[in-house]
């Protein structure tokens, strides 16, 4: 027996963690792969792996917006989209400054990101089964200011679906 604790120091873990207590299938659907980081260790990789830009050939172009999957035909979707929002200037420098922001994208406006999230919430909801899981790494942050609590709009939209 496995002891499932509820504080971790790696994604890995909290991923294993979550498919323990949750899944009955394993990780099948990773729509944003990018690298496949959360892959390199025990977690088990995906079968479909689709990204916007893929940076390996197993991994198919395309918008987690709109999957070339089939309805109800999917038990476990790990989903790790960008997070952030700015049109600042450091975009534009090319030295090391907003290097996530850089490396991963962002959207121009906290509206667009949050619409992208709502529609990948729809395509999600239509390619898992009944009893799917859907696994949304998310994060909470302070831009400009202002407080977004990610995860809870992400529930709040989720359970409108």
């Amino acid at each position: 027996m496995s002891i499932i604790k509820s504080v971790y120091d790696n994604e890995e873990v909290i991923i294993d963690a979550i498919l323990k207590l949750h899944c009955t299938h394993p990780i099948q659907l990773d729509p944003t792969y990018s690298k496949g980081n959360f892959y390199k260790g025990k977690i088990k990789q995906p079968k479909l792996k689709y990204d916007i830009y893929p940076q390996s050939d197993d991994v198919i172009k395309a918008n987690a917006e709109s999957l070339p999957i089939e309805n109800n035909s999917l038990h476990t979707i790990m989903f790790d989209p960008p997070f952030l929002a700015t049109k600042g200037p450091s975009l534009q420098k090319e030295d090391n400054s907003n290097r996530i922001n850089k490396r991963f994208g962002v959207y121009p406006t906290e509206i667009e990101l949050h619409t992208f999230y709502i529609n990948a919430l729809k395509e999600f909801y239509r390619i898992l089964d009944k009893n799917g899981i859907l696994i949304f790494k998310c994060q909470d942050k302070v831009s400009s200011g202002k407080q977004y609590l990610s995860h809870v709009f992400i529930i709040n939209e989720a359970e409108k679906l």
